[in-house]
């Protein structure tokens, strides 16, 4: 028997539900470059790479003309490539004037602030989980204070240059 009949589909999965948050975290607006908005110049370079970055217009200066920030690249003696690297700067200042804390330079500047901290918090319970081993170890609070009174008498007994330096104040004080 031959069934023309195809086989019937799988039933689909349940569709998956989002967890529901008790707030939404906002997110960052994206930043879109229209030519319109641009102003564009090359001029001639400057600085380090002798006299041709010194006779060619390589260096390119992009102005966004409704906020009026101008970004200025020479990074390269390629025209194009600094066109290149003048436009993606300008869209990481857009986008921290925007987004302030939200924008990618912020996040990326909050991802190391948060691992140095996380770093420097292991550190610490490093030093605290060896002192307080060492206290462990059999010590007590009335024994350290014990030892801090001999610190202070041996410290007293070896130092004869103090009692020379007392006596000669009291000659002085006599005379």
């Amino acid at each position: 028997m031959t069934s023309d009949a195809a086989p019937s589909p799988k039933p689909a999965p349940p569709p998956l539900q989002k967890r529901p948050n008790k707030a939404e975290k906002p997110r960052p607006v994206k930043i879109v470059l229209e030519d319109a908005q641009l102003d564009e110049q090359f001029v001639k370079g400057s600085g380090n790479g002798g006299q041709k970055i010194n006779k060619t217009s390589s260096c390119v200066v992009l102005t966004h003309v409704p906020t009026g920030i101008v970004v200025k690249c020479q990074k390269t003696r390629s025209l194009q490539q600094n066109r290149k690297e003048a436009r993606r700067l300008l869209v990481l200042r857009l986008d921290t004037m925007v987004n302030g804390e939200l924008s990618k330079t912020a996040r990326k500047a909050d991802k190391v602030r948060r691992r140095k901290s996380k770093a420097k918090q292991r550190q610490r319970g490093k030093y605290q989980q060896g002192q307080v081993g060492a206290l462990e170890g059999g010590d007590s609070d009335d024994d350290d204070d014990d030892d801090d009174d001999d610190r202070e008498e041996s410290s007293s007994e070896g130092d004869d240059s103090d009692d020379d330096n007392s006596k000669e104040t009291e000659k002085e004080n006599v005379n």
